[in-house]
């Protein structure tokens, strides 16, 4: 499940991305994203607070029924933020035509 809603908000947030910003930004930004994640989340850090970070990585970081519950709870408010963000900016590129 936190497979999909991670990848729900990758999307999301690369979408918002390309349209404000262009595709240069939208790739760039997903790359230092998963970077930053792998990081994060594939060491010694992902055991210390530092993985709420590392959001492509929670499904593999929240091994816990707590974190599991934390991700989950901030997944969906960050789809529902993205989302209205990725909306607002398909409204707004159809304005400016």
């Amino acid at each position: 499940m936190l497979w999909v809603l991670t990848g729900i908000l990758l999307a999301m947030v690369s979408t918002a991305l390309r349209i404000r910003f262009g595709s240069g930004v939208a790739i760039a930004a997903t790359v230092l994203w998963t970077v930053i994640s792998i990081t994060l989340g594939g060491d010694v850090l992902a055991e210390t607070m530092l993985w709420l970070v590392a959001v492509p990585s929670w499904p593999e970081t929240a091994d816990t029924t707590t974190r599991f519950l934390i991700a989950m709870l901030l997944q969906a408010v960050l789809i529902t933020g993205s989302t209205i963000w990725a909306i607002r900016e398909i409204r707004d590129s159809e304005r400016r035509g």
